[in-house]
């Protein structure tokens, strides 16, 4: 039987992947746009009813068809994410994801990977220009505001970091390049 995202009905079960220093453009049969970073893996189905994808490495980009009648999930070992028609930039780390919202909104629900924390939200709702991390740790960051040039900034050959750990900015060097 084919592999299934779980969640999701019986559908065959697609597996895209980005080599250090390359991206990816995926068209999908919907009209959705999803751009691969460097370093990437994105498992996607395409059922009856939805529409689901797991990042379970790197940045992905997505530009997302509107359909009331199938709504559009993403997985992390971190987060799901539900989406409406929309644009967003997710990027996974080791110890968490950055989610980026350039149109549209995107609810983000702690998949209780940060367990010890008790306090704090199980969900939020990001619209365009706001941002938010999860991290294992410590669960839901702040919501901040996103500059919406900068969004993405990864398509067009650029990384942006703001007082991000050096470790994590040699992590995203490495898949960038030698």
């Amino acid at each position: 039987s084919p592999e299934t995202i779980p969640g999701s009905p019986a559908a065959k079960v697609e597996r895209f992947t980005t080599a250090s220093g390359t991206t990816k453009r995926l068209t999908l049969p919907d009209g959705s746009i999803i751009t691969l970073g460097p370093g990437s893996v994105l498992e996607f189905q395409l059922s009856a009813n939805d529409r689901r994808g797991r990042l379970t490495k790197g940045d992905a980009f997505f530009n997302v068809a509107h359909d009331d009648n199938k709504p559009f999930f993403v997985t992390t070992s971190f987060a799901e994410l539900e989406v409406t028609g929309t644009k967003f930039d997710l990027q996974l780390h080791d110890d968490g994801i950055l989610v980026g919202v350039g149109e549209g909104s995107v609810k983000v629900v702690d998949r209780g990977a940060s367990a010890a924390k008790t306090d704090g939200p199980d969900s939020v709702s990001l619209v365009a220009g706001q941002a938010v991390e999860v991290l294992q740790r410590s669960g839901f960051g702040e919501i901040t505001e996103v500059y919406l040039a900068e969004l993405g900034a990864w398509q067009r050959g650029q990384l942006i970091f703001r007082n991000t750990p050096l470790s994590e900015v040699a992590s995203d060097l490495n898949r960038y390049g030698d």
